[in-house]
């Protein structure tokens, strides 16, 4: 009798238990840790538009690219200008490598590692940062090409270069092919 007495505690016990548990699962929300993720995914992804905006702002705009270029080869009237063409616009997130390098400038992480890396995946399909690209081919002496360039890397507006190549002709005469881009969230190129 006593250990049939002793068998129903034991057995209240784990019921009393269980129904603890259950009453607990209850008051929990289910999809708490899903509300932290998308938080988290929203917050990343407002801090990273602000660091595009802030990048962006800093950048020449494509549309004024043609008279950046023109006002520069005035101010640098010793060389000629040889070609210039607008290459097509891409998107830098469908490019593995300058996305990677765009992350790394970013100080962001891959979205791999990402705990919202699911969000940032599709984000990432969404968002679109356009790279507005132009060669440019110029000749004149290597002096007046390392003047161009500085007064390039001097600029208030800022703009990349990608591509660079610099060719003797006959001396002192050289021919520097530049490849030059800006980035842009709009898709709005200028065709020269």
């Amino acid at each position: 009798m006593a250990e049939k007495i002793k068998r129903e505690q034991q057995q209240i016990s784990a019921i009393q238990m269980e129904v603890a548990q259950r009453l607990q699962l209850k008051n929990t929300d289910p999809d708490a840790e899903i509300r932290q993720r998308l938080l988290n995914s929203q917050q990343q992804l407002a801090q990273i538009d602000g660091q595009l905006n802030e990048i962006q702002k800093n950048l020449v705009r494509p549309e004024k690219m043609a008279n950046l270029l023109e006002s520069m080869m005035k101010r640098n009237s010793k060389l000629q200008l040889v070609s210039l063409k607008s290459l097509p616009f891409s998107n830098v997130l469908d490019e593995h490598a300058d996305a990677s390098e765009l992350n790394a400038k970013l100080k962001m992480p891959p979205s791999a590692g990402n705990p919202a890396g699911k969000a940032s995946a599709e984000a990432n399909q969404q968002a679109v940062i356009y790279k507005h690209e132009v060669e440019i081919v110029l000749q004149g002496s290597y002096p007046d090409m390392q003047a161009y360039l500085r007064e390039l890397e001097n600029l208030s507006e800022r703009v990349y270069w990608s591509k660079a190549r610099l060719t003797v002709i006959e001396y002192p005469k050289a021919s520097l092919t530049l490849n030059l881009f800006t980035l842009s969230l709009e898709k709005k190129w200028l065709n020269l």
